[in-house]
């Protein structure tokens, strides 16, 4: 993310006044949004080059997800940035991070602790 900050910043610089702000991270040299064909030719690139395949803009969305809950960011600001209608939306497709969450806590036994 640095790198592509870094990079954006280059852009804005270099398009000077045509430079459209429009708060995304992923733009154009002209701050316009990404063709969405071309981000996911960059992302499946990208994968194959890790040896990866089967990766989409999807998977991105779902790990941003995935990792937000595991890292403990509240159930209810990840719908938010997700744009999910609500949290019941959210809790259906990842509740399953939760759960995951709590089997790791009941082996570390935070449970039997008392905490």
């Amino acid at each position: 993310m640095r790198s592509v900050k870094a990079s954006q910043a280059a852009e804005r610089l270099k398009a000077a006044s045509t430079w459209v702000e429009t708060g995304l991270v992923f733009t154009t040299e002209s701050g316009t949004a990404v063709d969405p064909r071309n981000a996911l030719r960059a992302i499946s690139t990208a994968a194959k080059a890790l040896g990866m395949s089967g990766v989409g803009l999807h998977t991105l969305r779902h790990s941003f997800a995935t990792h937000m809950l595991a890292a403990g960011v509240p159930l209810h600001t990840v719908p938010e940035l997700l744009g999910h209608s609500s949290v019941a939306v959210t809790g259906d497709v990842y509740g399953h991070v939760s759960t995951e969450g709590a089997r790791s806590a009941g082996r570390l036994g935070f449970f039997r602790n008392g905490l």
